[in-house]
């Protein structure tokens, strides 16, 4: 896609600092945008006031943290993985500023991937994955079911399979688990019945993905320049959006913004938002030209309030202490779509619609070919009238 300057562009609100001395793995908006959740390679997971832009509370941990998500039935309960294995869970108690934390180990390696959804979690640690579900009596997890590898072609029979993602998509009545890895393309499962709906392939690697919020497109980090966009349906690609990324290793992909927008990190100190709805691309220069690994966004359509955009970025930057940067958008919020799409058709119109020159021209051409035509058919008629009349062409000579 195209490097225009986007229409909606993006200030930085705040810098949040003081909560990680090593790299930045994962970022979380709550589902109501009140916290900012952030982990990192220190063992710490932070959360943050976004409004006040203050850290709330900090939890240190004795491994790397890589993956983090809200349980999103409310803005309490953080879960996350960690480098020995294990998946804990943060519990805010705003009443008493405070915050509880309990956890279980679960996989054999470094757990990579996370989402929740209702009482189920997913989880990727190199080429297992697992569903938990949370029990209310007992107040833990337990496991639920363990998925078998992808299956396998002559291409990447030989190739070690890692998990990249997890995503919860589907429906309230047929929920659906969409896992992607490495080098084994993109699998779709049924979370009730655990059968596999769906194998997609894709050419190179899938380093990281984010999927839309309708689950109709996949956005794919292609770890050399960009990322790739895919149908879920099908599989086919639909566009590649370009930028430099820098080193060859797994940058961020995400929709954000209810899908009005994809953003992509890099390690380079330069973010891209491509936008969606009004055009164009927006950079996001970070400072110190640190790398993003992590990256969040939230935005709240709220009846007779303005909508508020923003984009979370964290910084991997060894040997120094490493932050968060929120960033908001500083335009209106979009137009209503069904007048984009009524606008796009109406281009799409006028591009096929010839002009009056082009009409003039054809009409004078159509005329042209006609009285071609009608002179060549008398040409004829004559012609095959005189070989009709016996002894003519002798009489007329």
């Amino acid at each position: 896609m195209e490097s225009q300057i986007a229409k909606r562009k993006y200030a930085k609100q705040a810098t949040l600092v003081n909560g990680h001395t090593s790299g930045i793995t994962a970022l979380a908006f709550s589902p109501g945008g009140t916290y900012l959740a952030s982990a990192a390679l220190d063992g710490c997971v932070c959360i943050w006031d976004v409004e006040a832009s203050r850290l709330l509370h900090r939890y240190e941990g004795d491994s790397a943290v890589l993956c983090l998500a809200w349980v999103p039935s409310g803005e309490a309960t953080v879960i996350f993985g960690t480098r020995k294995g294990n998946i804990e869970m943060l519990t805010i108690s705003v009443a008493l500023n405070d915050f509880s934390m309990r956890g279980f180990w679960a996989h054999d390696y470094p757990v990579e991937t996370i989402a929740a959804k209702g009482n189920l979690v997913a989880s990727g640690a190199l080429g297992e994955l697992k569903v938990w579900q949370w029990l209310d009596l007992e107040a833990t997890f337990a496991p639920a079911r363990e998925l078998p590898e992808p299956p396998k072609t002559s291409h990447n029979e030989h190739q070690e399979v890692l998990v990249t993602s997890i995503h919860w998509t589907g429906t309230l009545e047929r929920p659906q688990l969409m896992v992607t890895y490495m080098y084994h393309g993109v699998q779709l499962y049924d979370a009730t019945t655990w059968q596999s709906i769906r194998t997609l392939s894709f050419q190179g690697k899938i380093a990281s993905a984010s999927l839309s919020e309708d689950g109709e497109h996949l956005a794919v980090s292609n770890l050399a320049q960009g990322f790739d966009v895919y149908r879920t349906d099908t599989g086919q690609p639909v566009g590649t959006f370009r930028h430099t990324v820098g080193k060859p290793q797994p940058t961020p992909v995400l929709f954000i913004h209810g899908g009005r927008a994809i953003v992509g990190g890099s390690t380079v100190g330069t973010v891209h938002v491509w936008d969606l709805d009004q055009g164009g691309r927006f950079p996001l220069h970070i400072p110190n030209e640190a790398p993003v690994l992590a990256i969040a966004g939230h935005y709240q359509p709220q009846q007779d309030q303005p909508y508020r955009f923003r984009i979370a970025t964290g910084t991997f930057k060894e040997g120094t202490d490493c932050a968060c940067i929120i960033w908001e958008a500083t335009q209106a919020p979009p137009r209503d779509p069904e007048l984009r799409t009524l606008e796009a058709s109406t281009l799409i119109e006028d591009a096929v619609q010839p002009d009056k020159s082009s009409r003039t021209c054809g009409c004078i051409i159509d005329a042209v070919n006609s009285w071609l035509c009608w002179s060549v058919l008398i040409v004829c008629i004559v012609a095959y009238a005189i070989a009709s009349v016996p002894g003519l062409e002798e009489r007329s000579g």
